[in-house]
């Protein structure tokens, strides 16, 4: 496509506003007005998939066919790149399956792209009959998807769609095998730095209210600190979730918000719901939150919170941090701080004091994968806990001395 065609393209379509952390557009389909969210933080990216749904005819799905030997890929494509007509989500309806609709948007998007590339590309692949699809030339559509897209996140996306598409046509006999089973996903050559906070600097941040815009962001920042919640689930917590039994505050996590926007409200990640006890930290944050409610203990904690406000706040609590703090421990850790980089924080802290795992997995709600994978994936040693390896090293070369009866021998 052109220049000049893109720009056209461009200007029929309804204009992109961002809201939160994606873009949505407001369209008419079939002569109903929806807002729609594309799940895309990329324009481009939620340009292509706005276009997509207006236009319907970047895969051809040929509703006449119904003997499956006549379905051609794009035919088993094609219902994935809408969210209605995705055949996983009309499933998890039954199954109570986690498959949740931000994964419906990436799947759609991802298969939009993949039948736009199989067009341009290799068209012949898109009409070819499934039952016809060998290994072969699934290696070669992860080859096109590489050339295009690198060693990324999204070209591995891409990838995992197809995989998806014709797993789900196996499920449904419209094929006898899965032509991609066993192939591996494209390696993602981008390294995400993993980080966690230590306990001196959080407690500085804590103990400095300069840090914060206002009370109330403070009191967030120590519930996340201190209990480890997601910020679907926090933000998602009402005050009948807090009781008082044995003695002891708990606080019940058995909803989160399960959209962006922070309006619908389901159940926690893998359905996991927990009672965590609360920490004196936490208790006094709780009791602060009811008192700037004057004393009021009913409904949401945090009403009219948005998740605008809390990437607003944590880069306030960061640059004030960096630049009111002179001693921190780990300035890196501090410039990069999250949520959920409190949430890995928690877990590396209370590992290295010698809190079992098995209670840090249960307090953190590990429970689809598996325990130990995850405890290493949130684990993060910080340098001066290898002091003792490096005092190590110390007696064993002599303080660079060369110990008695070793020989070295260097080769150029």
């Amino acid at each position: 496509m052109g220049r000049e065609e893109g720009l056209c393209l461009m200007q029929k379509l309804p204009p992109l506003f961002l809201k939160g952390r994606w873009y949505y557009a407001k369209v008419v389909v079939n002569g109903i007005r929806k807002t729609i969210a594309t799940h895309s933080t990329d324009r481009s990216e939620a340009m292509e998939y706005i276009a997509n749904i207006l236009k319907k005819d970047e895969l051809v799905f040929n509703e006449e066919n119904h003997d499956a030997s006549l379905w051609k890929l794009a035919d088993v494509l094609r219902p994935f790149t809408d969210i209605s007509t995705n055949p996983k989500m009309k499933d998890c309806q039954f199954s109570g399956s986690c498959y949740g609709m931000r994964h419906a948007h990436n799947v759609a998007r991802s298969t939009i792209v993949l039948g736009n590339l199989l067009k341009q590309r290799a068209p012949g692949i898109l009409t070819l009959p499934v039952k016809k699809l060998t290994r072969k030339e699934c290696k070669d559509i992860g080859f096109l998807i590489l050339d295009k897209f690198g060693h990324t996140s999204k070209a591995q996306n891409i990838f995992k769609s197809l995989k998806t598409s014709l797993s789900y046509a196996t499920d449904e006999s419209i094929i006898e095998s899965n032509p991609s089973a066993g192939l591996p996903d494209i390696k993602v050559e981008v390294v995400h730095e993993r980080i966690a906070v230590p306990p001196e600097d959080i407690q500085a941040i804590i103990c400095h209210h300069e840090c914060f815009p206002d009370e109330l962001s403070r009191d967030i920042f120590i519930l996340f600190v201190t209990t480890g919640m997601r910020r679907s689930e926090l933000m998602a917590l009402d005050w009948s979730r807090i009781q008082e039994t044995c003695g002891m505050t708990v606080i019940r996590i058995d909803q989160a918000y399960k959209d962006e926007c922070w309006k619908v409200i389901g159940t926690p990640k893998w359905n996991k719901t927990r009672v965590l006890p609360a920490s004196r930290l936490a208790i006094g944050a709780l009791e602060d939150v009811a008192r700037l409610h004057s004393g009021q203990r009913k409904g949401k904690l945090f009403t009219g919170y948005t998740p605008k406000h809390v990437i607003k706040d944590f880069r306030f609590i960061r640059q004030m941090a960096l630049s009111a703090i002179p001693d921190l421990v780990d300035r890196c850790a501090v410039a990069q701080m999250t949520p959920h980089a409190l949430r890995h924080s928690l877990n590396t802290n209370l590992r290295l004091a010698g809190m079992g795992d098995l209670l840090v997995a249960e307090y953190l709600s590990w429970q689809h994968q598996d325990t130990l994978a995850m405890q290493r994936e949130y684990t993060h040693i910080y340098a001066r806990n290898l002091v003792p390896v490096a005092q190590m090293i110390d007696r064993i070369y002599g303080q660079g001395k060369i110990p008695e009866g070793k020989v070295l021998q260097f080769h150029g």
